[in-house]
């Protein structure tokens, strides 16, 4: 089949600035390259290191949107003189009227649609393509402007956890709505050298707690912080701060961040914020640390950051949110509510603290858990279900 992938606009793909959902396309790209069963064309985003990247592919063309030229930014000045936004920011709606114009010079079989349920109209108003849209995030529910005709014109809607399905689901129950879980490259955290965590400014007798993932609010990390506080009395507990407010080399801190720093200033040498991270090292500096702490206080889809954690045999704490229980069980979790979440971490990580070999078989039956979702599960499955 020939299957054109739309991707939200924002980041690349190739994944070359990371980005959950860029590096997920990447894996079923990887996939249909070893099987050769579809020609893929993805539109994306230009970056020079992507360009060079998707070079290397057999089975999949690249198309990129050169939103930095300034020819693309003359014309998306023009664009919002007469242009109303119906689902998005102009910089978005601008992407896809660019991917709309070489989209229809083609002859699909397939659009799948990352993330973007307000692409959907346009494209199947601009194509006979069935429509498959691959949801990471609640965007698609009773709530959201058109659903019904969105759920209509869509062949099948990919939720990436039975959370996100339920919140499609508040528009009708349908068939059509299908959870395919997200997967990881476990070989590169099973076979991880752990960093060596002096560099980072720990002791080998520290317990280091680690929180991988962008900074912000949503994710608990002050929540984390107002936690660590509580545990001034146990100085050898530390805490690894693994990301930054965005993706990419970045270098400012926006406001949040700054009073995170703020809060951290307390904790002196009992927190280390590394900024952001290419994907390819998170496994090093996971497998330094002793626990790792998914504290979101929002209903987190299917964050990655635990199937990583638990890939590199790690114990977490993980509040009740959204997808997070599909992800994890009893044997390698410790679950705590969103009400006084500060209170619920600092007891949960004295309670592995104090239990070492609790912690040992935590981190095996996380370990084992995880193999249940390996990027090539996950990329079989997306692969199968675009079928028609």
């Amino acid at each position: 089949m020939k299957i054109a992938v739309v991707t939200s606009g924002y980041l690349p793909v190739p994944p070359v600035q990371g980005g959950a959902v860029e590096v997920l396309t990447q894996f079923y790209l990887e996939e249909n390259e070893k099987l050769g069963e579809h020609e893929f064309t993805v539109y994306s985003v230009f970056h020079p290191e992507a360009e060079q990247a998707g070079r290397t592919f057999k089975h999949c063309r690249f198309r990129f949107i050169p939103h930095k030229s300034l020819g693309y930014r003359l014309k998306k000045k023009g664009f919002q003189l007469f242009h109303k936004c119906v689902f998005y920011d102009h910089h978005t709606e601008f992407f896809l009227h660019n991917v709309l114009k070489d989209l229809r010079k083609e002859n699909f079989d397939v659009i799948l649609v990352e993330n973007k349920p307000g692409f959907v109209l346009p494209l199947s108003e601009s194509t006979h393509a069935k429509i498959v849209l691959h949801l990471h995030n609640d965007h698609l529910n009773a709530s959201t402007p058109h659903a019904q005709t969105i759920l209509d014109r869509c062949h099948k809607v990919l939720t990436v956890s039975d959370y996100i399905k339920s919140r499609v689901a508040t528009i009708h129950h349908s068939d059509k709505i299908i959870t395919v879980h997200n997967g990881i490259n476990l070989s590169a955290f099973h076979n991880a050298v752990p960093m060596d965590r002096t560099a980072l400014g720990f002791t080998p007798k520290d317990f280091v707690l680690v929180f991988s993932g962008r900074l912000n609010a949503d994710k608990g990390i002050k929540e984390l912080l107002e936690a660590m506080l509580m545990l001034g009395n146990y100085p050898n507990i530390k805490l690894l701060v693994l990301g930054g407010s965005s993706f990419g080399n970045e270098t400012g801190d926006n406001d949040f961040i700054t009073s995170l720093k703020k809060m951290a200033l307390e904790l002196k040498d009992r927190i280390v914020f590394t900024g952001f991270v290419p994907y390819a090292e998170i496994p090093s500096y996971l497998s330094m640390c002793d626990v790792a702490v998914v504290p979101s206080i929002w209903d987190d889809p299917f964050p990655t950051s635990v199937l990583e954690a638990m890939a590199c045999g790690l114990p977490l704490i993980c509040t009740c949110s959204g997808g997070i229980p599909e992800e994890t069980s009893p044997a390698c979790c410790v679950m705590v509510e969103r009400k006084d979440v500060a209170e619920e971490l600092e007891d949960a990580v004295l309670r592995l603290f104090h239990s070492p070999q609790l912690r040992t078989r935590m981190g095996k039956a996380a370990r084992d858990r995880s193999a249940l979702f390996d990027k090539s599960t996950y990329a079989k499955a997306m692969l199968k279900t675009l079928e028609v």
